[in-house]
C-alpha cells in the first residue's frame, strides 16, 4: 500500500515520499500536475479542483477490479482513503487503553502456538505424548505433508508477528492477521475435509479450533477498527 500524505500548510500531496502538485490545481482529466482546457484563442481556462480523497478512492476502486482477492482489495481501498482523511486533519489521535490489553492477550495467546510448533518440530512424538496426545493423534501429525507444515508455520508465526505489530501500532498488523487466519482455515480444510483428522483429534480439538478461529477473526476486526480510527499507522 502506498503512503499518501498531504501537507497541512502547502496543500501538496506526497505519494511514497514523492511530492506532487497541489491537488487544488488538478486538471479536469483527473491527473496530478495536468493542465486545464483552453479556449479557441489559446487562453487557458481555470482547472476545476478535485477532492484528493475522492481521487484516491477512484484509483483504489479501479485497482480492486483487477485484484485477484476482492476482500483484500476492499480492505486496502477503505484503509487507504481513511489514511488520507486522517492526514488532512489536525486532530490528534489518542491511543486507547484497550489496545494494550488486546495486544498483550494476542501476544500471550499466539506465543502458545509458536511454542507448540517449535517443540513439535524439535522433539516430535516425545513432546506430543507429553501433552497428552494419543498414538493415533501423534501418527496423524507425523504423517502431515511438508506443505501443511509450512501452512502451520505461517499460521502460528504470522499471528505472533501480527500481535507484535498491533502493540507497535502498525497498520500492517491487519494484513498479517488475515494471512494467519487464511493459513488456519487451510489447516482446518486439511484436517476435516482432506483427511480423517476430525475423527482422530476428537471433540476437544474441534473446540480448540473454534476458539482459535474466533480469536483470529476478532484480532483481524480489531486491527481494522484501530486502523480506520487512525491508531494504527
Amino acid at each position: 500500500m502506498r503512503d499518501i500524505v498531504q501537507s497541512r500548510h502547502s496543500g501538496r500531496l506526497s505519494v511514497d515520499g514523492e511530492d506532487l502538485r497541489s491537488w487544488s490545481t488538478v486538471a479536469g482529466e483527473g491527473h496530478f500536475g495536468g493542465r486545464g482546457a483552453t479556449t479557441g484563442l489559446g487562453r487557458e481556462l481555470p482547472s476545476p479542483a478535485v477532492d484528493p480523497i475522492q481521487a484516491v478512492a477512484n484509483g483504489r476502486y479501479q485497482a480492486a477490479q483487477s485484484c485477484s482477492c476482492p476482500v483484500l482489495s476492499v480492505i486496502s481501498c477503505g484503509t487507504a482513503v481513511r489514511s488520507v482523511e486522517l492526514a488532512m486533519t489536525d486532530e490528534p489521535v489518542n491511543t486507547p487503553w484497550h489496545i494494550w490489553l488486546v495486544g498483550l492477550i494476542a501476544v500471550v495467546f499466539n506465543s502458545i502456538g509458536v511454542f507448540d510448533f517449535v517443540m513439535s518440530m524439535a522433539q516430535g512424538a516425545k513432546y506430543q505424548a507429553s501433552v497428552g496426545m494419543t498414538p493415533d493423534q501423534i501418527a496423524h501429525y507425523q504423517q502431515m505433508p511438508s506443505w501443511m507444515t509450512v501452512v502451520w508455520a505461517v499460521g502460528v508465526f504470522g499471528a505472533f508477528l501480527a500481535s507484535i505489530l498491533l502493540l507497535l501500532r502498525r497498520k500492517q498488523a491487519l494484513l498479517v492477521f488475515i494471512l494467519s487466519l487464511t493459513a488456519f482455515v487451510v489447516s482446518l480444510l486439511y484436517t476435516y475435509v482432506l483427511t480423517n483428522g476430525g475423527a482422530v483429534m476428537g471433540q476437544q480439538m474441534a473446540i480448540t479450533s473454534a476458539v482459535i478461529a474466533g480469536l483470529l477473526v476478532f484480532f483481524s476486526w480489531y486491527s481494522r477498527f484501530m486502523t480506520l480510527r487512525g491508531v494504527l499507522r
